[in-house]
């Protein structure tokens, strides 16, 4: 499953790309897709306050990519997905983004 997360990164199209995301995400076991959305959702939360913290998409991915994908990290394919992840985050796990809304 990993290589073929990886081999999203090179998918020119974003909506086919979400969509491939989308489709490898229904496959996984409900606790381990409940997991990935919940550290996605806090990284996208994070990086909404790059400005303040330093820690945008690309120093969040160098920082969880190697982790997450348990790659040695002398490629950033891992990176990229992590990227690709927090910056499509509302679209890939189907959620509104509520981080500006009043209640």
């Amino acid at each position: 499953p990993q290589h073929c997360v990886c081999c999203l990164s090179v998918v020119p199209e974003e909506s086919k790309k979400i969509s491939q995301y989308q489709l490898l995400l229904s496959q996984l076991p409900r606790v381990n897709k409940a997991t990935l959305r919940a550290l996605v959702n806090h990284l996208y939360c994070v990086q909404r306050f790059a400005e303040l913290n330093q820690m945008n998409l690309h120093n969040l991915a160098i920082v969880f990519g190697p982790t997450l994908f348990q790659s040695d990290g002398k490629d950033y394919t891992a990176g990229r997905v992590v990227e690709e992840l927090i910056e499509h985050y509302t679209d890939v796990f189907e959620v509104r983004d509520t981080v500006n809304s009043n209640p």
